[in-house]
């Protein structure tokens, strides 16, 4: 849940930039935010002595980010969508 709101976050800040939504946005930000779940789950295995990085953790932030990263741009469809339909 956290890495589907770290995307999403991600999007929101970028809109704020007025960078508009693109498939090279969608996959910065899907990178982005698998690296930054890889590199915890290695900084958590490699820096402590009390936590082990997981497989399983990196696959399930992957998914999350994913999850995050199809929900905007699903969003982000049905408003193009709506908004044409407002114009026509």
């Amino acid at each position: 849940m956290a890495y589907v709101i770290l995307s999403l976050l991600f999007f929101l800040t970028l809109l704020s930039y007025n960078i508009r939504f693109s498939i090279t946005v969608l996959f910065t930000v899907l990178f982005a935010t698998i690296s930054i779940g890889g590199l915890l789950e290695i900084a958590q295995s490699t820096l402590t002595t009390n936590r082990s990085g997981s497989w399983d953790d990196a696959i399930a932030n992957a998914f999350g980010a994913s999850l995050g990263c199809v929900s905007y741009g699903l969003i982000w469809l049905l408003y193009q969508r709506q908004h044409e339909s407002s114009i026509l």
